[in-house]
């Protein structure tokens, strides 16, 4: 059994691939046989990553439809991944609605678990002013997808994740398809302090992985911050029982 991890949020910009990166390098770390595809149109921020196996593929045909033979290629190609291997696939905001129909349509999810697989939805939840869309865009992939397992991500960079001081598993749509989620991964609040907001924003930029990072050349200090970072980051992963 391989297992399958979509990252989707129909929201651009919230950190899709961000999420993308961090489930790729903590499965890297702990050993796991782990490739990446990035579906995204427009960035292709996961392929940029050279230190991470990554294939960059272009989904969207000249009518930004879905191209059914590389679509069915990927599926395919899926199904000769070794046991207990990983595919991390990122998706854009660009294509998400395409996406989300042709998997809806095809029933992509039930052919994949029919091939011995195991499917995740990992869909971001950004704080702030993107707090509504993305939870809007959780629901529409639960509603859609009722047998697929969600993962949320709990992005609290520009913002926190709460109403009146609630946390995500309080709020309506979390408890309205809680049978759904597998788990979720909180992303370390210290993300909005502006040290660190700015030693991730470079960190980011530079598309190098944390490990790469970490034995950098750069200020001692700024590792210890994303070496921190990184640390309470896989520990949440860990504790999501995604590693």
């Amino acid at each position: 059994m391989a297992y399958v991890d979509f990252i989707l949020q129909r929201k651009g910009g919230v950190g899709k691939s961000v999420t993308a990166t961090l489930l790729y390098q903590a499965l890297l770390e702990e050993g796991r046989t782990v490739e990446g595809v990035d579906t995204d149109p427009s960035n292709k921020s996961l392929a940029g990553y050279k230190g991470l196996k990554v294939t960059p593929l272009h989904i969207l045909n000249d009518e930004e439809d879905i191209d059914k033979s590389l679509f069915d290629a990927l599926i395919e190609s899926i199904g000769e991944l070794p046991k207990d291997a990983h595919v991390v696939i990122d998706n854009g905001s660009s294509n998400f609605v395409a996406l989300r129909s042709y998997m809806k349509t095809c029933d992509i999810t039930q052919v994949l678990a029919d091939m011995g697989h195991e499917v995740k939805f990992h869909v971001v939840i950004a704080g702030g002013p993107d707090l509504e869309n993305t939870c809007s865009g959780f629901k529409e992939l639960a509603v859609d997808f009722p047998e697929t397992k969600l993962v949320p991500w709990l992005n609290p960079y520009n913002g926190d994740i709460g109403k009146d001081g609630n946390s995500f598993k309080t709020f309506k749509v979390a408890k309205e398809h809680a049978g759904q989620i597998f788990s979720t991964v909180a992303i370390p609040k210290c993300c909005q302090t502006s040290m660190f907001r700015k030693d991730l924003q470079r960190h980011f930029s530079r598309q190098q992985t944390f490990a790469e990072a970490i034995n950098s050349p750069l200020p001692i200090v700024e590792r210890h911050r994303l070496k921190r970072f990184w640390d309470e980051t896989k520990k949440e992963i860990g504790l999501a029982g995604l590693v």
